[in-house]
């Protein structure tokens, strides 16, 4: 069943689980209803105290949680315009030989996707587009596409294609795409402690168990309603933060990292079809 639930969108998901958790407290009404009305009562203001407690820790996760899908946005933010400025400085800048110019295209069209890939199931060079028919298979493809940049960047240096200036301004822009990757790695592998998620996910169901049989004897029948609203609001926020606690992945609250290449790349190639180039 966990399975079946796992396909669906994550807020059908927590309407499933308020669901049951309401058809859960249908007990404790009955309990009011019964013989047994007088056994287990438990004074609301106990849940009322556990619940603050427990929001505070839920918030916790939850900020934490959208810091991090945010930085993983401001960096995709990032590498749009440092590819673009990347292109244009290359192309409008430089005088070079039309091979070079594709082969700068390709690198820096091919860098993006190589970086989504990484960051999700690994990367292999030839799925990168451009490199469909290269031999190498670098286990670092991102790494691999910069450090061909940098290789380009000493030849032409060598042959007085460019400056000293001009090799620390392609230099700036090229070491800011490491930077990023950098830091996309750091956020998909440094995660909150699990430890911490499961003491969270522990006190959640502790609460919702217990909550019915504090409301029951004060509400009756409007705590199985309460108790599916509150159940909805605390499993939504928990399932919301573990969804956006990791962002390059491929549900629909991660980032849409297809859109953010495939803009990547259209501006790109804009920038190096404006004009033929000068030196071909």
């Amino acid at each position: 069943m966990l399975r079946m639930l796992a396909g669906l969108p994550v807020l059908s998901q927590v309407w499933l689980y308020a669901l049951l958790v309401g058809a859960y407290s249908g007990l404790a009404v009955w309990k009011e209803h019964s013989p047994l009305k007088d056994q287990w009562d438990q004074p609301a203001q106990i849940h009322e105290v556990f619940g603050l407690v427990l929001g505070l820790f839920l918030v916790f996760w939850t900020n934490r949680a959208y810091e991090r899908w945010w930085e993983a946005r401001t960096l995709w933010g990032q590498l749009v315009n440092t590819s673009r400025n990347h292109a244009v400085k290359i192309k409008n800048l430089l005088k070079l030989p039309a091979s070079d110019l594709r082969l700068c295209e390709s690198i820096i069209i091919g860098f993006p996707y190589s970086l989504k890939e990484h960051l999700r199931d690994g990367c292999v060079l030839k799925q990168v587009p451009g490199f469909a028919s290269s031999a190498d298979n670098p286990d670092h493809v991102p790494t691999y596409l910069v450090s061909l940049l940098y290789d380009r960047f000493r030849k032409w240096y060598q042959l007085e294609l460019i400056t000293g200036d001009e090799l620390r301004i392609l230099d700036l822009e090229a070491s800011q795409l490491l930077e990023i990757c950098g830091a996309c790695e750091r956020i998909r592998n440094t995660l909150i402690a699990n430890s911490y998620r499961r003491f969270i996910r522990q006190l959640v169901i502790l609460h919702l168990i217990a909550l019915p049989w504090g409301l029951a004897q004060e509400f009756g029948d409007a705590t199985v309603v309460i108790v599916t609203i509150a159940a909805y609001f605390m499993i939504g926020v928990t399932v919301i933060a573990h969804a956006i606690e990791e962002p390059f992945g491929h549900d629909e609250d991660d980032l849409d990292l297809n859109l953010l290449c495939n803009k990547i790349e259209g501006g790109v190639r804009e920038i190096f079809a404006r004009q033929m180039p000068l030196n071909s």
